[in-house]
């Protein structure tokens, strides 16, 4: 029988599903912007227009380009608000695991964690409003600066298409980051909803390459429900930490070990297992892509721990850093 660890992860895998799908939708209409804004650029060479005509066009690009986000930040909240009732359901399910009733937040809370919650210092419509702003910016400076140096229309299209991989990749970004903030931000509102039956929580981070100096040292800690740390002295993380971030805060509400199965770029392994124990079974190349080159050679040589990697704050330290401290 699955555990409450068990559908965290599960309903966190399922979450970057979701985003995968919305990064694909989004994609899609934002090449379909690129498409119309490149058609723009056909017909007579751009070096013959007069400074009337370049106005006129690039305001009907400024007017394109807002249209085509607005269908993007739209897509993006849609696939937002299902993935916070979803959330909020998982996490409500996985809690009654342990035998309590549990109770959902109110739909007004949940309605609001779409648009409301803050991604990296910002909600999403403030985000697709200034990726649309840049794009405008990086358009209008790439046609004017081709114009300026009498490129051709084909060279001044394929700097165009350099700022679109830049605008697609930020889109990609958000909508990931997104994902991972509403996800939980869902989790969070049903924890506060069912504070008398949790009694502590840990963190998880990804078992995998990709995790982060700032994400791995936090893995597998604990913290009292007031933020308390519990052996340790990092303090309660806010999931996610970083653009891309795949970690998430575990509420804990049985005593004992941890049973189920987590994820690894291995494959499952035991929930028990965390970052550190993961790291200590790598041969020392993959140990080093992980790390990188400077932090493995100071770790494998025994001069420091996976929790020395960060200040007491939880900010990862530099190799200059780590150097002057313990080499």
């Amino acid at each position: 029988m699955p555990n409450q660890f068990d559908k965290a992860i599960e309903f966190q895998l399922d979450a970057m599903r979701v985003s995968a799908a919305t990064q694909r939708e989004v994609d899609t209409i934002l090449r379909k912007m690129e498409r119309e804004l490149i058609g723009k650029l056909a017909g007579d060479s751009l070096t013959d227009w007069g400074r009337a005509r370049i106005k006129k066009q690039l305001a009907e690009v400024r007017a394109i380009i807002a249209d085509y986000y607005d269908r993007a930040g739209t897509a993006s909240l849609d696939a937002m608000d299902v993935v916070a009732r979803t959330g909020a359901k998982v996490t409500a399910a996985a809690l009654a695991l342990g035998g309590d009733d549990v109770l959902l937040p109110s739909a007004a809370v949940l309605e609001s964690l779409a648009s409301d919650s803050v991604v990296q210092g910002a909600v999403q419509s403030d985000w697709w409003a200034k990726q649309s702003a840049d794009t405008v910016f990086r358009f209008s400076g790439v046609v004017r600066q081709g114009i300026a140096a009498a490129e051709t229309n084909q060279q001044i299209v394929q700097r165009v298409r350099q700022v679109m991989d830049v605008s697609l990749a930020n889109a990609a970004t958000l909508v990931q980051t997104s994902t991972a903030t509403v996800a939980n931000d869902a989790r969070q509102a049903v924890f506060d909803a069912n504070d008398d039956i949790i009694k502590r929580y840990r963190a998880v981070a990804t078992l995998d390459s990709h995790t982060c100096p700032r994400c791995y040292p936090y893995d597998g800690l604990e913290w009292e429900k007031d933020g308390t740390p519990i052996g340790h002295k990092y303090p309660l993380p806010r999931y996610p930490l970083h653009y891309n971030c795949r970690c998430l805060l575990s509420p804990v509400v049985l005593d004992g070990p941890v049973g189920g199965k987590r994820a690894s770029a291995d494959g499952p392994v035991s929930a028990s297992l965390t970052f550190k124990g993961w790291i200590e079974r790598q041969p020392p190349g993959k140990v080093a892509e992980v790390l990188g080159k400077g932090r493995a050679d100071l770790y494998l040589s025994g001069k420091i721990t996976i929790n020395d990697l960060a200040n007491g704050a939880g900010r990862p330290l530099t190799l200059a850093q780590l150097k002057a401290k313990y080499d």
